[in-house]
């Protein structure tokens, strides 16, 4: 990808280009480091989600000198996102918490990701934007995503 992750603290969320050998932009993707240190996360748009996986698992075995050993997993029919964005939403999904995680500023800062509970539902919380409004998008699983959907 067009971005350096290695250094990046757990948590945080890049967005970033997938670029082929001339330098053009093969996808737009976000990648979290995950705040339990396990890994990341790439979230890729729905109608390129084969072709980006495909390049990436080709890019990790053209270079597996560099990256050793490395376990790719197309998650993407367990996962649903929800994207509730806009001035009031950060008032709408706080009352939503039932992690005790807090959604201000201060705690969960732009472009940074952090696993809490909304509704008793567990999932991974991405505070992103690309509509240039305050955001947050939610990665649920699938068997949850209609009952958070509801009850936001």
């Amino acid at each position: 990808c067009g971005a350096d992750l290695h250094d990046k603290e757990l948590g945080s969320v890049t967005y970033t280009t997938l670029c082929n050998k001339r330098g053009g932009v093969e996808a737009d993707l976000t990648i979290a480091k995950l705040p339990d240190g396990t890994g990341y996360y790439f979230a890729a748009g729905g109608q390129t989600l084969t072709k980006d996986f495909n390049w990436i698992k080709s890019a990790i075995e053209k270079n597996s000198d560099r990256f050793g050993d490395v376990f790719l997993q197309d998650a993407s029919d367990d996962v649903d996102m929800i994207s509730v964005q806009g001035p009031h939403s950060r008032e709408l999904l706080q009352s939503l918490v039932s992690s005790g995680h807090s959604l201000s500023n201060e705690d969960f800062q732009f472009s940074t990701c952090q696993n809490i509970e909304v509704c008793n539902i567990p999932l991974l919380c991405m505070r992103l934007t690309f509509v240039g409004e305050l955001g947050f998008e939610f990665h649920v699983s699938k068997n949850a995503s209609r009952e958070l959907y509801e009850a936001i």
